[in-house]
């Protein structure tokens, strides 16, 4: 009778420590799924990461030669300006120089001169 129940015991413990390192398997495959998804995930976040960077490298990159241009534009036109006044301002100054002279010459009197070569010698 003992004996009986101890071999049904002993069954039991052997049936009952397969299955303890069956569960121990199972958890370590569990972990090892757990840590590779994570290290997959953590991947998976640092190639968005990169992408979102690059991405805003890219606006910045763009954003910031439209304003070089625009900045560019309005020294142009700013310049452009600039000369037309500029020449403007000539031209009207050459038009009061003109009309400074012909007053002058016409208040001189007009002189005409004759030049003779003498040889002597």
């Amino acid at each position: 009778m003992w004996g009986n129940q101890t071999a049904e015991l002993k069954a039991k413990v052997k049936s009952l420590k397969e299955q303890i390192e069956e569960l121990k398997f199972k958890k370590r495959l569990e972990q090892e799924e757990i840590i590779h998804l994570n290290k997959l995930n953590d991947e998976r976040n640092e190639q968005k990461l990169k992408s979102k960077e690059l991405e805003l490298e890219k606006k910045y990159a763009d954003e910031n030669l439209k304003f070089q241009q625009k900045v560019i534009t309005q020294i142009k036109d700013h310049q452009k300006q600039m000369h037309e006044k500029m020449e403007a301002r000539f031209n009207t100054e050459l038009g009061n120089l003109k009309e400074i002279y012909q007053s002058l010459m016409k208040r001189l009197p007009t002189f005409n001169f004759n030049i003779d070569k003498q040889i002597t010698g």
